[in-house]
Parts: C-alpha cells; structure tokens; sequence
C-alpha cells in the first residue's frame, strides 16, 4: 500500500513573513517610482528652462542681427534718418520682420525690466511711423532673459553719415569707433555691430557682439539723389 502524504499550508508565521516581505517590495518599488518620477520632473524642468533659454537667446540674436534702415524724418528742419536710438542700457529700433507679425516690419525695443529683459514689439501695420521722436506704444511684449543682474550695449559705427562719405571718397580717415550711446537722428547711420554685455545673478558677464546687417548708407543714398534731383541739381 502507499503511504498517503498529508496536505500542508503556511503556518501563520510564515504567512506573516511572507506579507512583510510583499509589502516591503511593495514600498520599495513605490519609493523607486516616486523617485524616479521626481528625477524625471526634475530633468525636463531643466530641459524647459534651457530650451527657453536658447530661444530667448535665439530672439536676441535675431532682433539685432535683423535691425533694418527704416528711415524717418529727424529733427525741425525735416531731416532723414533710420529710426534707431541705441542707449548704454536699452536699444530700440526696427526690424525687417516682426516677431508677433512676420508679415511685416515691427518697431522694437530690448529694455531691462526690473532684472528681466524684455522685449517689447509694435508692428508697423498698426502705426504709421514718420518721426524719430513719434510717440506710440507697445502692444506686445515678451520676457526673455530673468535673473539678470546687469547689462549694458555699446555701438559700432561711424561719427556721421559725412564721416563715411568722406572715407569712402579718399578725403578723410576711418573714424569708426565703439560708442555708448549711438543715436541715428545724429548720426544718419545704424551701427555697424552692437556690443551686448550681459551678468545672470552673480555669474561672470557674457560679451557678445552682434553684425548688423543694415545698408542704410544705400538708403539715405537714395534720398539725398530725389533731393537733388528735385532741387534741381
């Protein structure tokens, strides 16, 4: 005859060990999840803050690379010049293609709000710039650059639009230099390049200079010839 074997269970005991070492896998695996997910969020926030960052610094790039001869009248005698004022801590002018409206130009201004540098854009399709000193307002405005803890611009550029003509016939010296403060109504001139020197928080400044591609001397060319041609000589 066989023997016959008796079925038998988990102790309770063994039971109890069993659950306490389920659990614990349990924890644990919830711990490595939470974890993970956490490492994760963490990691795409810096993803998101550096693509902001490149794209912020992609729009700057842009805006004073793209700096275009926009000309308008200067002063009570109706002088011609681009619209550009370019101060040691703002620069404003004009670009060939607008941010917000990339169907046409925009009126553009780089300022330091507080310690955020902001861009502030009106497109030309909605006001009618004439004057160098025309009062309007930004409708649109993007915050770029936070943190920043100093900036300042310099200009590139020849004194005045004579200074050029004269170099440029043989009668006078290369007089391009570095200027703090570059207004085009003085000037009759856009800068040839725009020094940007930038600090975030207490990090050591970044330099970088931007060429701007203008050809506003062809421009003001063009309307010193009608003058010419209208007075008669």
């Amino acid at each position: 005859m066989r023997r016959r074997v008796a079925a038998r269970g988990f102790t309770l005991i063994e039971l109890l060990i069993s659950l306490v070492i389920l659990s614990s896998l349990v924890t644990l695996a919830g711990f490595a999840y939470t974890t993970y997910l956490d490492r994760w969020q963490e990691n795409l926030g810096d993803f998101d803050s550096t693509l902001h960052d490149v794209r912020s610094r992609m729009l700057v790039n842009q805006a004073l690379q793209s700096v275009y001869p926009f000309i308008v009248t200067s002063g009570e005698n109706g002088a011609v010049a681009p619209f550009f004022f370019g101060e040691k801590n703002l620069v404003e002018g004009v670009v060939g293609t607008g941010i917000f409206n990339n169907a046409n130009a925009g009126i553009f201004k780089l300022e330091l709000k507080g310690d955020t540098l902001t861009y502030f854009e009106r497109s030309t399709a909605d006001v009618l710039l004439e004057q160098a000193q025309q009062e309007f307002t930004y409708d649109r405005q993007l915050r770029l650059i936070s943190d920043v803890s100093e900036i300042t611009y310099r200009y590139y550029g020849w004194p005045s639009y004579d200074d050029k003509l004269e170099f440029l016939s043989g009668n006078g010296s290369d007089s391009r230099r570095w200027f703090d403060r570059y207004l085009s109504s003085e000037t009759g001139l856009l800068p040839e390049k725009i020094e940007l020197n930038i600090r975030i928080n207490e990090s050591s400044p970044t330099r970088l200079i931007y060429n701007v591609a203008n050809g506003a001397d062809v421009i003001m060319g063009r309307y010193f010839n009608d003058e010419d041609e209208a007075s008669g000589f």
